[in-house]
């Protein structure tokens, strides 16, 4: 595709070639040879808007041999609805102006739409000074557009997708909420009921332990479902959400929660390691790390059969949370992972994604599984021959900046 200055050039040298026949020749051979040669395609038009010269390149952009097409009108190109772009084309010739880069659309002969940059210049008589016709060339830049359009639906697809991670930290925060709002609820309302209940079930024991041994045994049965209600009445308060969590931080409220599982689990080993300063995180932050934590060892203790969980916790001097989870049990198929949403790793990874964390995972069947969250995009890894169990990394860098 010529530049502007050196396509006016050719243009320019055609007009002159007419003052001097014999000069004009070589100079004559020498641009119908560049015209031949180049890329382009190049075709000379009359007044009338016909075809007087096609080079080899229009032929193998178009499909038209010089001798199919040379004395029919440039309007064999123009596709239905661009009838107005070639027009606006020849006016601008026969207003003696350039025609420079514009895209466009023209069509080949076998209906093909080929999109091209046209640039074109008038072609004027030296010595009439009269308009003759045109010089035009056309670059396939289909190829290009087809990149640009790709590039524009990557783009909107990734605007599309951000958004609905952040609709999903929302929907999350607001499940969040609800939650917190239904554990209040339960200790402030159903708790009061049920010590109410053993508090007058205690009083009717009392009064009747010597008097009526029957009703007093009844009472102690009324006694003890309270505290049955109340131990569980605590543990769902506890799922829904931890109260340790606004009042002690993140790091009292995951050591409660793993002496609680391993009370449950006594062949489990679970260690927890702290280090730096994790009194800056934001209340969302702190929750979402917790779920993550308490989703990962239900993981490890279900699906993966754990014997030993390590949970390392950090905050990094420049600021980031890392956290790392280590089991010794089982893998699983990780090409199968986000198809499947394997063991809950969608929401964690949308959980860390919506604080502009990351999530990879390494694994085999039957063997040992890593899962990483360490930079902005997500994706799945093969697991390293080295790799023991299931390890999970986060890091979100700017995890002191999170607002709740």
């Amino acid at each position: 595709h010529f530049d502007l200055p050196e396509f006016g050039s050719i243009a320019k040298n055609f007009n002159l070639m007419g003052e001097s026949l014999q000069k004009s020749t070589a100079e004559n051979q020498r641009l119908a040879l560049i015209a031949q040669q180049t890329a382009d395609a190049v075709m000379i038009h009359d007044l009338n808007g016909n075809i007087s010269f096609w080079n080899a390149a229009a032929q193998k952009i178009f499909g038209y041999a010089p001798e199919d097409i040379i004395g029919k009108s440039a309007s064999i190109l123009t596709p239905k609805g661009e009838e107005r772009d070639l027009a606006q084309n020849m006016r601008a010739i026969n207003d003696r102006r350039n025609v420079e880069n514009h895209d466009t659309q023209r069509q080949a002969r076998d209906g093909r739409i080929v999109d091209v940059s046209i640039s074109a210049a008038p072609l004027i008589d030296p010595q009439t000074n009269e308009l003759i016709g045109d010089i035009c060339s056309m670059r396939d830049i289909t190829e290009r557009k087809h990149a640009e359009i790709a590039e524009r639906k990557a783009e909107v697809a990734e605007n599309k997708l951000e958004e609905n991670r952040q609709i999903t930290h929302l929907i999350q925060k607001h499940i969040e909420d609800e939650r917190r709002s239904l554990a209040r609820e339960l200790h402030d309302e159903l708790g009061q009921y049920v010590t109410a209940i053993k508090t007058f079930a205690v009083a009717i024991a009392n009064k009747t332990k010597e008097k009526a041994p029957e009703v007093e045994a009844s009472a102690q049965t009324i006694v003890a479902a309270a505290n049955h209600i109340y131990d569980g009445m605590h543990n769902i308060i506890r799922q829904l959400r931890p109260g340790s969590l606004d009042n002690l931080g993140l790091v009292e409220t995951l050591k409660d929660a793993i002496n609680n599982v391993q009370k449950q689990q006594p062949n489990l080993n679970i260690t927890l390691e702290f280090s730096g300063n994790l009194d800056g995180l934001g209340e969302s932050l702190n929750i979402n790390i917790y779920r993550i934590v308490q989703e990962s060892i239900n993981n490890a203790i279900k699906h993966a059969e754990a014997k030993n969980i390590e949970v390392k916790l950090a905050i990094t001097k420049t600021g980031a949370l890392q956290l790392t989870i280590k089991d010794d049990g089982k893998g699983m198929d990780v090409n199968a992972v986000d198809q499947t949403n394997h063991f809950g790793l969608l929401g964690m990874r949308e959980r860390v994604q919506g604080f502009k964390g990351s999530f990879n995972v390494d694994s085999e069947p039957n063997a040992q599984m890593v899962t990483k969250v360490s930079s902005k995009k997500a994706g799945v890894k093969s697991a390293g021959s080295q790799s023991s169990g299931t390890t999970i990394y986060i890091n979100i860098p700017q995890a002191l900046n999170v607002s709740n």
